[in-house]
């Protein structure tokens, strides 16, 4: 388990890595997507490979490792998919669209608040 929580703070310490780079939003959002996604196959490999010792190993894997990792490739992909359409909208209508997505964030968490943690 120690192995798999260990990639999931290497890839952090990656993506912290990145902001100290002089990146643009695009290349910053776009490599840091490569790097959760790589980071993604190769925890996804090492768990069919090596599987878990013991239940609670399996469960901690699925209910804290594997959201942290997802939950990384959303806010980037969500942050990518943003500055990809800011250009298109006044920055008052780019506002309401934040404001919008945020609300349905909120949501989500008003209704589904066994998946927070």
């Amino acid at each position: 388990m120690f192995q798999y929580s260990k990639s999931l703070n290497h890839l952090r310490a990656e993506l912290s890595l990145l902001d100290q780079k002089n990146l643009n939003f695009f290349q910053k959002f776009e490599e840091s997507i490569e790097l959760i996604r790589t980071a993604k196959n190769s925890l996804n490999m090492d768990v069919r490979k090596n599987g878990f010792r013991s239940i609670e190993d399996e469960i901690h894997f699925f209910k804290h490792i594997k959201p942290g990792l997802i939950s990384l490739l959303i806010f980037y992909s969500t942050c990518l998919a943003a500055e990809s359409v800011r250009s298109t909208f006044s920055k008052k209508d780019f506002k309401v669209l934040i404001k919008r997505k945020l609300r349905f964030i909120k949501a989500h968490f008003i209704e589904f608040p066994e998946f927070i943690t």
